[in-house]
């Protein structure tokens, strides 16, 4: 089984932690893995799809991440995640 997109370790003293429901991935703790923001309201129905295919029980913000175990490697182009492709979202959701 494939495992969703890890990169490079490098330092990160962010305070980002993956939403995704039972992941526990924290961007201090995980240096290998990057998070993406949720698409913003501009971009209505990506950002809808986002919201249901995680089955959000609370308000999504501007400041919530989603890491990238959830994205195919594929996803990224030159280390950063192509939202116009990253249709590949939560397909490993279980991984976390």
């Amino acid at each position: 089984m494939e495992v969703g997109a890890t990169f490079t370790p490098r330092k990160n003293n962010s305070n980002r932690f993956c939403c995704v429901y039972g992941c526990t991935s924290l961007a201090r703790r995980n240096p290998e893995i990057k998070f993406a923001t949720f698409p913003k309201i501009t971009d209505a129905v990506r950002r809808k799809k986002w919201i249901n295919v995680l089955k959000m029980g609370k308000k999504v913000t501007d400041s919530m991440s989603v890491c990238s175990l959830h994205f195919k490697r594929d996803d990224y182009i030159n280390l950063l995640l192509q939202i116009a492709i990253a249709d590949s979202l939560f397909l490993f959701n279980n991984i976390c």
